[in-house]
């Protein structure tokens, strides 16, 4: 009976693992094109993503910072171009009402395209 039920046993777990599992990533779609040809006036607006929303700052607007339990900060500001190459160096600086620098950085990065036809990063 021993020797019956470890076959069984084998038999039932040789089975269970035929099964073959494929993983296959999703396609993503980046919104680039191949070629960005700048057309019209230069055009340069300052924003931020909430969620997934862009929304544009004017003066005055206050933009949103999530300060982090570990002492990090967090935004989602964004610089949008029209009729300018799509390569730039950004000089940006993140600075409180109160003076505190909060993010600094000066690098060189490429904008990609946006659904409605604007170049961000």
């Amino acid at each position: 009976m021993y020797k019956l039920s470890i076959f069984v046993f084998l038999a039932l777990f040789s089975s269970s693992c035929t099964t073959l599992v494929v993983d296959v990533d999703p396609l993503v779609d980046y919104g680039d094109q191949p070629a960005y040809v700048p057309e019209g006036e230069p055009e340069m607006e300052f924003g931020y993503y909430l969620e997934q929303l862009y929304l544009p700052l004017r003066d005055g607007d206050g933009c949103p910072i999530i300060f982090g339990f570990q002492g990090g900060t967090w935004t989602m500001p964004a610089v949008r171009v029209q009729g300018i190459a799509s390569l730039a160096e950004l000089d940006c600086s993140l600075i409180t009402a109160v003076g505190e620098v909060l993010g600094d950085v000066v690098s060189e990065e490429r904008f990609y395209l946006a659904p409605d036809g604007w170049v961000e990063i």
